[in-house]
């Protein structure tokens, strides 16, 4: 048997590779974008996926929501199927993050082409908007100002690409000033412009393979590590040692906390080599950003933290899990995510996840927590007032808005 390689390669790489949309209709790919250009043709991949799609109906009975294949030796095809399309991406590690991009835009595709879902013969110039909400959602969102420019392709023919002359003007002037080696912030600077205006540039110029980057992050993002990645990420075999303070930071990552919390309790003074080898990792897919659905997870879990917390310092604690358990036990049986529900001291609420949890799983765990606060506060305002109770249930909401606000926008804007 062949002994799996566990040893960590760092590449300057990105994790996604190609992108396609097949119609489930017809088999064809009437929409890809390829990140690289290692990959194959995708109406090839699209019969490949359409096969594996119907022998999977066919001997389970029913149509998976979401699945992945291996393909070649390092490539793995996550698939996401809406109602008549199939979303397919290329990575080279399986992450959430991906996955819940993925699921976005196939939405996002049926809903703005749902009078494509008939054709066969389509004109690929139907597409140019879609591209940049595609482009947005996979390179504009990742850019920050610590974003690092690691290769320029400074022979490349611009002329020659499909662009208006603004774009070439901006991604020719950017190219000229751009150096190796230099954050995006120093680059708007030379430029005099804002950092607004240089991502905008940057990402089409990511987009068309003109500019290689490290995503680095920023100190307040919330990360998480890739299904998988820790075996590697921890391995003795490591081609490139990672350092101390990475090393530590990793072993950190829960999903939950900012970054910037975690660098405080390991007292991490000097960030610049821990950022670098954080964005290399968040760029090659073994780490990555929490999805908008954790996100939002993570939000339903504070507001019943939060209803849980006012009601125990009304009826005391006791009182409260009493009740509680009871809304727990009229509404585990349709929602059986609830069992995952743990208490931490102080009436915290906690969701426990594994790297099995998809982001459509994360979703109706969230949805579950809604009925469950509605059968709670059911219970609640008996003693509590109705008017009371839903009072303090809305300050507690308003409070946790106001926590994980910044997290949810910058996913959707």
């Amino acid at each position: 048997m062949k002994q799996q390689d566990t040893t960590l390669k760092f590449e300057r790489e990105y994790n996604e590779q190609m992108i396609f949309i097949i119609n489930r209709l017809t088999g064809m790919a009437p929409y890809a974008h390829e990140f690289t250009q290692e990959m194959q043709d995708p109406q090839m991949l699209s019969g490949f996926i359409s096969a594996m799609q119907n022998f999977m109906s066919e001997v389970a009975g029913i149509q998976y929501r979401e699945w992945k294949v291996t393909y070649g030796q390092d490539t793995s095809l996550i698939v996401e199927p809406g109602n008549w399309a199939i979303g397919v991406l290329a990575v080279k590690r399986e992450t959430n993050e991906a996955r819940s991009k993925l699921r976005k835009v196939v939405a996002e595709f049926e809903e703005t082409f749902h009078f494509l879902k008939d054709e066969t013969a389509i004109n690929g110039k139907l597409f140019a908007d879609f591209d940049k909400y595609v482009r947005r959602e996979f390179i504009a969102n990742r850019l920050t100002k610590n974003t690092r420019i690691i290769a320029i392709r400074r022979d490349a023919e611009i002329e020659e690409l499909n662009l208006s002359i603004k774009d070439k003007f901006e991604i020719v002037k950017m190219m000229q000033v751009a150096q190796e080696g230099w954050a995006l912030e120093q680059l708007a600077s030379v430029l005099n412009a804002s950092f607004e205006e240089i991502a905008d540039t940057m990402s089409l110029a990511i987009w068309l393979d003109l500019i290689n980057v490290i995503y680095v992050p920023n100190s307040q993002d919330i990360l998480a590590v890739s299904p998988g990645s820790l075996k590697l990420l921890f391995s003795q075999k490591n081609s490139r040692p990672l350092s101390k303070d990475t090393l530590r930071v990793i072993a950190r990552l829960d999903g939950r906390k900012p970054l910037k919390r975690i660098m405080e309790i390991l007292q991490i003074k000097n960030t610049d080599q821990l950022m670098g080898e954080l964005g290399i990792l968040l760029s090659s897919g073994y780490l990555q950003n929490i999805s908008i659905e954790k996100r939002l997870l993570l939000l339903d879990e504070c507001v019943l933290s939060g209803v849980l917390q006012v009601a125990s310092s009304k009826l005391g604690v006791e009182t409260t899990m009493r009740y509680l358990q009871r809304a727990l036990d009229e509404c585990l049986i349709e929602h059986p995510w609830l069992a995952r529900i743990f208490m931490r001291r102080e009436m915290v609420a906690y969701i426990s996840l594994d790297e099995s949890v998809t982001p459509r799983d994360m979703t109706e765990i969230g949805e579950s927590i809604s009925v469950l606060l509605d059968v709670l506060c059911k219970f609640l305002q008996r003693r509590i007032g109705k008017a009371t109770l839903a009072k303090l249930r809305a300050v507690a909401a308003k409070k946790c808005n106001k926590k994980w606000e910044r997290y949810i926008l910058e996913t959707l804007l």
